[in-house]
């Protein structure tokens, strides 16, 4: 990760964790100093005289404007610093990228083991690619037929204790089976195309967790089961995460209405399309 995308990523992420996504310049330097996510050292340190301030606050502005550009903060503002919805966005694939790659040589030691730390409880799509490239990496052994399946509710896993609340991490297997039994095709079209996995003969599809994992302490039960995983390309996951609202929602009343009765019975109760939306709607 280059210097760039580290500024990037620790103005980004110390926008998120303040109320409102941000504050005033002075407020969200002061927060990551604070929190002590960027390197002191004499280069970084040293007092640029033509804006009397370290030199390490200079490059962050200066960086505002090309995060401002981007689409990822709130252009102009009168000083104030704001991430966006795209920020967000972006702000999870840096995590990704971050938590996959070597510490930085900008963001600190401390920061590097925040994001590892907390790297369940981002975003689910973060989560998702995650547990992808747990399905590459890992040789799961493929049964000649699906199991049968279960239907009563099971109680939820042992959350992960974080700083920001609670990770309920993915069963690779799980996800696994529930893509080959929808034959690895994609459950919004079969038509859908993809390309072979690693094995040189699976095809590529992505596991989708229709109720996501971050809500298990809602429903108090075990939501990463086979009846609540949806097989999806690449372009309909990232879809049904960051598409427009009416296509969302036309997405999930796809998926949703065939296995309604099955997500109700792993759930002991009653779920909506409506419920559903509102899931999507207000994460």
């Amino acid at each position: 990760m280059n210097r760039q995308k580290q500024i990037w990523l620790v103005m980004l992420y110390a926008m998120n964790e303040m109320d409102g996504g941000g504050g005033r310049r002075k407020d969200v330097l002061a927060h990551i100093n604070s929190r002590g996510y960027w390197k002191k050292n004499d280069s970084n340190d040293a007092i640029r005289a033509s804006r009397n301030e370290p030199v390490w606050r200079n490059n962050f502005s200066f960086e505002r404007e090309h995060l401002a550009d981007a689409g990822y903060m709130q252009p102009g503002g009168n000083g104030v610093w704001k991430i966006t919805d795209s920020g967000r966005q972006h702000l999870s694939e840096l995590i990704g990228e971050a938590v996959r790659q070597p510490d930085g040589a900008g963001y600190t030691d401390a920061f590097s083991q925040t994001l590892r730390d907390e790297q369940d409880l981002t975003d689910d799509l973060l989560q998702d690619e995650i547990l992808m490239e747990q399905l590459a990496a890992e040789d799961i052994p493929k049964p000649e037929a699906p199991p049968e399946l279960s239907s009563a509710p099971r109680p939820p896993r042992t959350a992960v204790a974080r700083r920001n609340g609670h990770a309920y991490r993915h069963d690779p297997a799980v996800s696994d089976a529930a893509l080959m039994r929808a034959g690895n095709h994609c459950q919004i079209d079969p038509a859908h195309t993809s390309f072979l996995r690693r094995d040189g003969q699976t095809v590529y599809m992505e596991p989708h967790h229709l109720i996501p994992l971050s809500k298990t302490r809602r429903f108090n039960v075990d939501l990463d089961r086979e009846q609540n995983i949806i097989c999806l390309c690449c372009t309909c996951h990232k879809q049904i995460h960051y598409g427009r609202r009416e296509d969302v929602r036309a997405m999930l009343e796809k998926l949703f209405l065939p296995r309604r009765q099955d997500i109700c019975a792993i759930l002991g109760r009653d779920i909506s399309l409506e419920e559903l939306f509102a899931l999507y709607e207000n994460p």
